[in-house]
Order: C-alpha cells, then sequence, then structure tokens
C-alpha cells in the first residue's frame, strides 16, 4: 500500500512539473508572440500599415503566431522557440510560414542551417522552406545536409530543391555553377541522372559542371537522352564531340549505343584542314609554272629578234 502511495505521489509531482513547465513554456511563446505583433506594428509605421496589417491577417494574426511558436516549443523547445521568433523579427512572416511547414521535430535542425545560410540567401530559402508543395521537401533536406541545401534552392527558385532531392550532395555541388535556365535543364532530367550508375554519373555531372551552356542545352535538345542504356558514359566519353553536334548516339544492331558522326564531319575534320595548306603550296606551284612558261616565252621572243 506504502509502495501504491509513493508511486500515485512521484506521478503527481511529475504531472505537477510538466504541467508547470508547459505553461511557463506557454507563457514564454505568448511574450514572444506579443513581440512579434509588436515589431510588426513598427515596421507598418515604416512600410504601410495596410500591407503589414493584411500580411499578419491572412497569418491568421497574433493567434497564429502564438500557436506557431507553442508548437516549436512543445516539440523543440523553448529556445528553439526564441530563435523561431528572433528570426521572425528579422525576416517577417516568411520565417514562422516556414517553421509551419516544417516536418514534426526539424525546426531545431532547420533553423540551425536558416541562421549559418549566406545572409543574402536567408529571405529566399526562407521562402522556399514557407512554398506548399517544396517548404517539407526543402526542410527534411536542410536537416540532412545543412546551410548547402538551403543555398541551392534560394540560387534556383523551384528547381534547387528536386536537384538536391534527386541528386544529394553531386546535385548541392553542380548547383553552384549553374544559372537557374540551366539548372531548370538539369532538373528536367534529374530522374534519368539519378538512375545512372555511380561512375557513369559522376562522368556526365562532371561535363555540366564544365560545360554547363551547351551540357544544358544538349540535354534540352535531348529530352529522354538518359532512357538509352549507356548513353551516359558515351556523353561522358565524347562530351566535345557531342555537345558541338557533330555526331549522334543511335542504338546499334546489337542494342548497344554507339556514336556515330553527322553528315559533313569528314569535310570539316579532314578536308577543310587539308585544303588550309594545300590550297598555298598549288598556288606556288601555279605561280612557279606561270613564271618558268614567261620567261620561256620571252626568251624565245629574244632570240627571234636577234636572227631577224
Amino acid at each position: 500500500m506504502k509502495r501504491w502511495t509513493r508511486l500515485v505521489a512521484a506521478t503527481a509531482i511529475a504531472m505537477g512539473l510538466h504541467a508547470g513547465a508547459a505553461a511557463q513554456t506557454g507563457a514564454a511563446a505568448r511574450a514572444a508572440a506579443r513581440e512579434v505583433v509588436e515589431q510588426f506594428s513598427k515596421r507598418a509605421a515604416v512600410e504601410g500599415a495596410e500591407a503589414m496589417s493584411r500580411e499578419l491577417a491572412e497569418f491568421g494574426g497574433e493567434v497564429a503566431v502564438r500557436e506557431t511558436l507553442e508548437r516549436v516549443a512543445a516539440e523543440s523547445g523553448e529556445a528553439t522557440m526564441l530563435r523561431a521568433a528572433a528570426l521572425t523579427r528579422q525576416h517577417g512572416l516568411d520565417a514562422l510560414r516556414a517553421v509551419r511547414r516544417m516536418p514534426a521535430g526539424a525546426s531545431a535542425p532547420v533553423l540551425a542551417a536558416v541562421e549559418q545560410t549566406a545572409p543574402d540567401l536567408v529571405g529566399p530559402a526562407l521562402r522556399a522552406l514557407a512554398r506548399e508543395g517544396e517548404g517539407e521537401t526543402l526542410a527534411q533536406l536542410a536537416a540532412r545536409f545543412g546551410p548547402n541545401a538551403l543555398e541551392a534552392a534560394a540560387r534556383h527558385p523551384g528547381v534547387g530543391t528536386p536537384i538536391v532531392q534527386k541528386l544529394g550532395a553531386e546535385g548541392i555541388d553542380l548547383a553552384r555553377g549553374l544559372s537557374t535556365d540551366q539548372a531548370m535543364a538539369v532538373a528536367r532530367q534529374a530522374d534519368g541522372l539519378a538512375a545512372l550508375g555511380a561512375a557513369e554519373r559522376r562522368g556526365v555531372m562532371s561535363v555540366i559542371a564544365s560545360q554547363p551552356a551547351k551540357a544544358a542545352a544538349f540535354l534540352d535538345a535531348h529530352p529522354k537522352f538518359f532512357i538509352i542504356a549507356g548513353a551516359g558514359a558515351l556523353l561522358a566519353t565524347h562530351a566535345d564531340t557531342l555537345l558541338n553536334g557533330e555526331a549522334d548516339i543511335i542504338i546499334g544492331p546489337d542494342g548497344q549505343p554507339m556514336l556515330v558522326q553527322k553528315a559533313g564531319l569528314v569535310e570539316r575534320s579532314v578536308i577543310q584542314p587539308l585544303m588550309t595548306w594545300l590550297v598555298p603550296i598549288l598556288a606556288v606551284i601555279v605561280a612557279g609554272w606561270g613564271a618558268i612558261r614567261l620567261w620561256g616565252v620571252m626568251r624565245r621572243e629574244r632570240l627571234r629578234r636577234r636572227a631577224a
């Protein structure tokens, strides 16, 4: 009986402590929410009250701000909630929109990744995290790859996240050197690239990284290129020939891909270079032959005059 009494007492104490901690966390979230709303009011005086008020109302007002911060506190602790509030005061409601889309328990690592992101990319990264259909996936990638995933999404809106999702760390490295248009071409082929063997994929991605403009144009012109088994290896091996449009890949009789030279390549690669040095030589020969003929005519004319 005494044992049961002690167990009940311990449970009651634990529940009381938990309730006290929850109340304290709730109070902290309410205080942080009020600070955020106050910060919005101050910004409204500078940036336009109507637009700021409408943005806050669309989010759900102070109640939605508080509920979002309370959720972060409950899942990841008060310290993480305070970081979310600080980020919101600095970057506006995009930060809370991003937090609201994060999977349960992901707030702490994702906020850490945001804090490590280049300052000029934090805003675009938060907007990507807040974007419907992208935010949840990007949050998972940020928890795994850190700020690098966020920077890829920020640099290439709408396509950076799929590249990282499908190509991982290799996609992050590749995205750094691409324009957004080039990243779009890679994103359209990301499934095919991801399906390649590791060595073949590295070879193709090295080609894309070294010649991004030509590679992007080639990928757009050949949307089903990687459906051909072994085509990636041929691209890696014959990159210049293929990217310059001097050859195509076809399926041979044995079902294997093969490289075929386009019409006119022989003329461009053999005859034209040959003519470059052959024509001057022929010109010298013709000029010499003409000079000899002219000298002979002039000699005969001199002899004829002497005889006369």
